[in-house]
């Protein structure tokens, strides 16, 4: 349900070992090819990245950083 993230939205991502929670900074359509949204960061990010239906070259992009 990546689609239905907004700006300002929380994301918690949780393992056994910690938790943690961002907030979401952006959310945007990118080509397949581009992938410059993955290159290393200073802050804690998490990006996330899906398929949009009926849109075989376009990718939803949705990238979150971490709320201290």
């Amino acid at each position: 349900r990546i689609n239905e993230l907004e700006k300002g939205d929380k994301i918690v991502y949780k393992t056994k070992f910690y938790k943690r929670t961002y907030v979401v900074t952006a959310k945007k359509v990118i080509y397949d090819t581009d992938w410059s949204d993955l290159k290393p960061t200073k802050d804690n990010r998490i990006t996330m990245i899906t398929c949009i239906k009926n849109k075989p070259n376009q990718r939803l992009c949705v990238q979150a950083i971490e709320q201290k």
